[in-house]
């Protein structure tokens, strides 16, 4: 029927207590089978919502997540930052689950698992989320060890542009003339 056994209990429990209630204001017949299934089926539909709702934002984080993970490890291997970089676990502003409260400020190296207990993938992953509805994220540490320097005499043939102490140039966006 589309929902967790937890949450097919929860219907039929909805239910056994609707048709007590429906039997106690003395409905009965026709018209209480007609209550009682509209009711159940209202209250069924809901937790299925609730449920798409759910996978839609999980299946979207894993998304993001593999996503902020390619766009770390593209930084590495273009140059922008160096290979020390390391990643961050932030969790949500407010009312944090047992699974993800451990995880925050939690920081490994740009390629390594973080490490949970329960939720997905056997406790661990190279990111969010841990489990269904995490609202966690992982935030890059570049570890930059000096700002970057302005080089270039700002002509057509010699622009500015910054590099950085790793030895990393940032490449010149062409301008239309």
């Amino acid at each position: 029927n589309g929902l967790f056994p937890r949450w097919a209990d929860a219907v039929n429990n909805y239910a056994d207590r609707t048709a007590d209630q429906l039997i106690d204001r003395g409905i009965a017949g026709d018209r209480a089978a007609e209550l009682l299934d509209k009711r159940t089926k209202r209250y069924a539909d809901k937790l299925r919502r609730s449920r798409a709702k759910m996978i839609a934002r999980t299946e979207t984080s894993f998304a993001q997540a593999a996503a902020r993970q390619a766009s770390y490890e593209a930084c590495i291997d273009s140059g922008l930052c160096g290979p020390q970089a390391t990643k961050t676990w932030v969790t949500g502003g407010f009312d944090v689950c047992n699974i993800c409260t451990p995880l925050s400020g939690k920081r490994v190296p740009i390629n390594s698992l973080f490490y949970w207990a329960g939720g997905f993938r056997g406790g661990s992953g190279l990111g969010e989320p841990a489990h269904p509805n995490c609202r966690c994220k992982t935030r890059m540490d570049p570890l930059i060890s000096q700002p970057p320097q302005l080089i270039g005499s700002n002509t057509f043939e010699d622009p500015f542009r910054y590099q950085f102490a790793d030895g990393f140039t940032a490449g010149v966006n062409p301008v239309a003339v």
